[in-house]
């Protein structure tokens, strides 16, 4: 049988690769920014008659673009961390600076977007605040959190990745004396 993440021996591999500590921080980082992405886009509040969702607050869409992308970017690193991860280790070339530089990159935008968006929630409270409306806010809050939570994720990641860059340099060292 077939499955997305591969068939007979793949698959086991998959399963090996993603149990390790650096594919569950991967798979954690796809939740968190799941979460993020999902409830951001979701959750409304109300102010009288009106609904404010996300549109509504300032960087608000580019806090789901970056969740978004990160999601989808962060799945094929998964699927391909997970289908080939042998051949990753065995190319010519550092496939772990690649995947480092990603990692940092992506890390840093969600904390530009988490901070972007808590600062415009921040601003939308002051002003449904001054027009005597109490809405709530927590949903847009707990996407933060939970953009805040991937950040630090992909910096745990960037972690196992330099250990893994370490790791590449020592062995070409090693077979450069051989």
């Amino acid at each position: 049988t077939m499955s997305l993440l591969g068939t007979g021996t793949e698959e086991s591999q998959t399963q090996q690769a993603l149990q390790e500590p650096k594919g569950l921080v991967k798979v954690g980082i796809l939740l968190s920014a799941t979460i993020a992405l999902v409830t951001g886009a979701t959750y409304t509040t109300h102010c009288y008659q009106a609904s404010i969702g996300f549109a509504d607050i300032d960087n608000g869409k580019y806090f789901l673009f970056v969740n978004g992308v990160a999601v989808g970017a962060e799945l094929l690193m998964v699927l391909v961390y997970g289908r080939c991860f042998k051949k990753l280790s065995s190319l010519p070339f550092n496939w772990w600076i690649f995947e480092l530089t990603f990692a940092l990159s992506w890390g840093l935008l969600c904390l530009v977007a988490a901070s972007l968006f808590m600062h415009g929630i921040n601003a939308a409270q002051n002003k449904t605040t001054q027009y005597n409306c109490s809405a709530d806010y927590t949903g847009f809050m707990a996407a933060c959190v939970f953009t805040y939570i991937a950040f630090f994720l992909f910096g745990l990641n960037c972690v196992y990745l330099w250990r893994e860059v370490k790791a590449f340099r020592q062995l070409q060292k090693q077979q450069a004396h051989d």
